[in-house]
């Protein structure tokens, strides 16, 4: 197995390797609770909740509560990817609430040269809370990655 277990590196023989290691109980499905002890185990430096929780919900492509095997290289993927939103989401959370204040989201705005970051903020904000939470935040950039491809 490679050293890092990046998701972009990873074989098929690989991915069937982690999956027989992570599926404790044998039974071809993975719940919410073995996912998060498998990236404990083989990906500590990724274990942030909300990134897992993400992971878990994008890669459960029939809703059914569990990843199967088809699904886990999806699960594997996501987790790289919604822990690389969650270090971005984390260093503009100055407070450590896990949700981003329009004062927040207007400093990093600015570092990155957002023009109208009140406008930005407000499109984020999908619930009207007065904040964005992770969720709003990763449905914000992937809708900005794909609009950049």
């Amino acid at each position: 197995m490679t050293s890092s277990n990046n998701a972009a590196t990873l074989t098929q023989a690989e991915y069937a390797a982690i999956w027989e290691r992570v599926d404790y109980n044998g039974n071809g499905l993975l719940s919410l609770a073995e996912l998060d002890k498998a990236v404990v185990e083989i990906w500590p430096n990724l274990n942030h909740k909300p990134a897992i929780m993400r992971a878990y919900k994008a890669a459960d492509k029939n809703d059914d509560g569990f990843i199967k095997k088809n699904e886990f290289r999806f699960f594997v993927r996501f987790i790289h990817y919604y822990n690389e939103l969650w270090t971005k989401f984390e260093s503009i959370d100055d407070d450590g609430d896990r949700r981003l204040t329009k004062s927040e989201f207007q400093q990093a705005a600015t570092m990155v040269g957002l023009d109208d970051p009140d406008a930005v903020f407000e499109e984020i904000d999908s619930n009207d809370g007065g904040v964005v939470l992770f969720d709003e935040f990763c449905s914000w950039m992937a809708k900005r990655e794909n609009n950049t491809e």
